[in-house]
């Protein structure tokens, strides 16, 4: 059988596995897709409740400053052009979070002036700095600052989401929680951003739509996978593998399970035009909630006297928890990765397995980066293919 005809399987018809698909599609391969869930779009996945988009696993916001993902993505939606604004709940104000120059207006009135200067005196050359760098300074009033958010904002909803201290967490989680050092209220600073005019599962829909791409829902695909030496086979089959599951369900926990935290969302509708004045509220007192997200005011609908939020609670993950049975984000720990590395040192005997996405690189990563790392591997993948 000639390499090309080899049977190309896609495991996972999340983002990774859908651009995946579409760039083999695109160079003439047949690829089937299996997806164990009874919808495509992965974590990305919405639909409408009472006429309003909401994400069933939670707000996805694309952002992004690589021209190249941009291009890509715009060949199945147009964005909508929102521009995300986070506020949070501390001590009974409401502020702009990531934490910033109004931030210090409302918590610090008497002193604001003074404080904007120092950081811009004693961080002149940086846009944010991470609230744990800020914490080192010498000075009085900037430990006192520093004191306040990490004590109200960063500590609370950090240990929360990860059940850790924020000294045990890896630093490329904690620095996405820096403090602005300027007005801008943005949580993102990317070139391109919004939400699918027409929502994700659409633009799924027709990533997917190419007569040589077959999906298959509802259909847990490992349980048709056998090893062989130095290569999997699918269905008694020589094919080409790419799986974008967690490791340690591909090899029935031969190291143990790996660690994620997952999330609960509690959907609730309103009636009323409108809940809160921005997509998402932090709630960083609250001592299980997270943070509250009203979908309309990120999908720009215009619906009158109805809006749906969910309150986001996060906990560990266990497949057979009633609420926290998806896993969400892996553990950023060195335990945690040390133990993902003896996965990843396995896999790679298989010649004809290929890992991605969040799940199957085991990296807390965004939408845009999983988009590039995956036009990367549909890359490698045709490459190798074409040398087999």
């Amino acid at each position: 059988m000639k390499s090309k005809d080899k049977k190309i399987i896609i495991i996972g018809a999340g983002i990774t596995g859908a651009v995946v698909a579409r760039k083999l599609a695109e160079e003439g391969y047949s690829v089937i897709v299996y997806e164990k869930r009874d919808h495509i779009g992965g974590n990305m996945y919405d639909y409408k409740k009472d006429g309003v988009l909401i994400h069933k696993y939670g707000p996805h916001i694309f952002h992004t400053s690589k021209q190249h993902v941009n291009e890509f993505m715009n060949q199945f939606w147009e964005l909508n052009g929102y521009k995300n604004i986070v506020e949070a709940y501390v001590k009974d104000k409401l502020i702009p979070i990531p934490f910033n120059f109004q931030s210090i207006d409302i918590c610090f009135p008497e002193e604001a002036e003074e404080i904007k200067q120092k950081l811009k005196s004693l961080y002149p050359d940086k846009d944010t700095i991470p609230i744990l760098e800020l914490k080192k300074s010498n000075d009085p009033l900037i430990q006192k600052v520093a004191a306040f958010v990490y004590e109200n904002i960063f500590l609370n909803y950090t240990t929360k989401m990860w059940n850790l201290r924020p000294d045990e967490i890896d630093e490329s989680v904690t620095a996405r929680l820096p403090i602005i050092l300027s007005n801008r209220n943005t949580y993102f600073q990317d070139i391109y951003e919004g939400l699918p005019k027409e929502g994700y599962t659409k633009a799924f829909e027709r990533m997917f739509d190419l007569p040589n791409i077959k999906v298959i829902t509802n259909f847990n695909a490992i349980d048709k996978i056998a090893f062989e030496n130095d290569h999997l086979k699918f269905n008694n089959e020589d094919c080409y593998i790419v799986y974008t599951g967690p490791l340690d369900k591909l090899f029935a926990d031969k190291f143990g399970k790996l660690e994620y935290r997952s999330l609960f969302f509690q959907f609730d509708i309103i009636n009323k035009t409108n809940f809160q004045k921005t997509g998402v509220v932090n709630y960083p007192a609250d001592p299980k909630m997270t943070r509250i997200t009203e979908y309309k005011n990120m999908t720009l609908q215009n619906i009158n006297d109805i809006t749906v939020i969910s309150k986001e609670f996060p906990g560990t993950y266990d497949e057979n928890d009633d609420k926290w049975n998806e896993p969400y984000y892996p553990l950023a720990t060195d335990k945690a990765r040390n133990q993902y590395d003896k996965y990843k040192e396995f896999a790679k005997q298989f010649k004809n397995l290929y890992i991605g996405g969040r799940m199957g690189l085991y990296r807390y990563i965004n939408m845009d980066q999983a988009i590039e790392e995956a036009l990367i591997l549909a890359d490698k993948i045709i490459e190798e293919i074409k040398n087999d």
